[in-house]
């Protein structure tokens, strides 16, 4: 909407606000309906078209990244004396304690 917006041809889109709500039903209903003048359907429809998108070069990326991610979080097992700072002695002995009444 903003590239046609750019451009100087204005802009409806149809469903924005349910789906804003209700976005799990997008596939259900088409996604959003985008509208513009009839006059200015050619102008609006070359300008979409070369709408790349996403680059497939950042794509796999960010598919090599998750990768890492999720290697990492499977491999690597957690501390053996867990993550509360009452299971290391260290960080135990530098919090505060609270007196009971």
């Amino acid at each position: 909407m903003a590239m046609l917006r750019t451009a100087g041809i204005p802009v409806f889109a149809q469903s924005l606000h349910f789906l804003s709500v209700a976005w799990h039903r997008s596939q259900a209903l088409g996604g959003i309906a985008i509208m513009v003048p009839a006059s200015e359907a050619g102008t609006a429809a070359d300008i979409l078209a070369g709408f790349q998108g996403t680059s497939s070069r950042w794509r796999g990326l960010y598919y090599i990244l998750l990768a890492v991610v999720v290697a990492l979080w499977v491999a690597v097992p957690p501390p053996s004396n867990g993550f509360s700072a009452a299971a290391r002695p260290a960080l135990a002995a530098q919090t505060p304690k609270v007196s009971e009444p």
